[in-house]
């Protein structure tokens, strides 16, 4: 554990520098991206009431076509923009309690994570005197297949996000991608729950065609290879984590059909949110070994019986 801390703090000093210069560049070119999207989705924004309003750099609706900076005002650029495209302010305060929540439940989750480590041995042994002499060795027995196959999916999780999380990392940055460092991370971190590192792409994608959008000139014409060269770098790192290091790393650990999984995920999902995506599969991989080594086996023997 000492050793894995070094080592992330280390990648901290390294990428959070670059972490936060790609954060001030994309809030930076977010007016631009807006602007980009209304004039291509044909929506009729009241710019000179958003350059009152708000104060923000703006794009002067004249011949010159020329920039007008002035002080910034992110919040009531917000409003004037959530107005004219009809989106709900709601959005923004569900945005942020997500990010607070998310936040404190990696605070929360490492925290407990450290004390368990640290007193696993000992919880352990405590349990073992509370079980039933007759149950003992099966209850032992199946609470040791439960660890065998969450703990190699964890492992497992962790290796791929990591090894996803690199391989778009650099894929993106020579694939041209804005914010490749911001974005493969995240990509990377969603990569922890099956199925939903598609997020990162489709982000990557749309941020790439927006930039690729603003800096053009009104001659040119949109290139679509700069939409398909990230989509290229997301395939293989996905054929890459599907069939090189999952195999590897984790193997049948959960014994999980792909359907199971991901109705596991979105069932998770719904009956608690975020943190039941998270435990969903180590959850339904505990059920299935509980019903195959307990529950299936009574069953058989009472219908034996009738």
């Amino acid at each position: 554990m000492l050793l894995g801390a070094t080592v992330f703090c280390a990648l901290l000093l390294v990428t959070v520098p670059q972490l936060l210069l790609e954060g001030q560049q994309l809030k930076g070119s977010s007016p631009d991206y807006v602007l980009t999207v209304t004039e291509q989705l044909g929506i009729n924004i009241d710019w000179e009431q958003l350059r009152e309003t708000a104060g923000e750099l703006v794009r002067d609706q004249t011949a010159e076509g020329t920039d007008i900076p002035v002080e910034l005002d992110y919040q009531a650029i917000a409003h004037v923009v959530m107005k004219a495209l009809d989106i709900g302010v709601g959005i923004v305060g569900s945005t942020v309690s997500l990010a607070t929540y998310i936040v404190v439940s990696m605070v929360v989750i490492a925290f407990c994570f450290f004390f368990f480590c640290w007193k696993f041995d000992p919880t352990v042994e405590w349990f073992e005197q509370l079980l039933p002499a007759s149950w003992k060795d099966t209850s032992l027995d199946v609470i040791h297949k439960m660890d065998q196959s969450v703990s190699a999916f964890i492992r497992g999780r962790l290796i791929q996000s990591l090894v996803m999380g690199v391989v778009l990392c650099i894929g993106w940055k020579f694939a041209g991608v804005p914010y490749w460092l911001l974005l493969g991370m995240l990509s990377g971190l969603l990569n922890l729950v099956p199925f939903v590192a598609v997020v990162g792409w489709i982000i990557a994608a749309v941020l790439t065609g927006v930039d690729h959008m603003s800096t053009l000139d009104p001659q040119e014409s949109f290139n679509v290879m700069v939409i398909v060269w990230p989509t290229v770098v997301y395939v293989i790192a996905q054929m890459l984590d599907g069939w090189v290091v999952e195999p590897v790393v984790q193997g049948k650990a959960t014994d999980l059909d792909p359907l199971t999984v991901l109705l596991a995920v979105l069932i998770g999902g719904a009956l608690a949110g975020m943190l039941g995506v998270i435990i969903a599969i180590p959850v339904t991989t505990c059920l299935k070994i509980l019903s195959k080594e307990v529950l299936m086996p009574y069953l058989r023997g009472y219908l034996a019986r009738l």
